[in-house]
């Protein structure tokens, strides 16, 4: 493989970025597509719902809350290299 060291100047235009099918997109945006953006809606209700109840919680008992939520993402690709 051969690589080419360009040298920047102040006055030289940008370069444009390579396209990558694999650049990693905002999380909010990869949630976004999934259930046909049902699931983030979804999450968002239930952090919502968890950051009330610990509110409630730590004004009911005059100290701290925890809380947590897991998000886990399967990946598959199939023959045709759908991902």
């Amino acid at each position: 493989m051969q690589r080419t060291v360009h040298q920047m100047n102040d006055d030289a235009p940008a370069l444009p970025e390579a396209h990558d099918p694999y650049r990693m997109r905002s999380l909010e945006q990869i949630l976004s597509l999934f259930d046909g953006g049902q699931f983030i809606a979804d999450f968002m209700s239930e952090h919502a719902e968890l950051m009330q109840k610990m509110l409630e919680h730590a004004e009911n008992h005059r100290k701290g809350a925890k809380g947590s939520m897991s998000i886990t993402v399967n990946y598959a690709l199939n023959a045709s290299g759908d991902l």
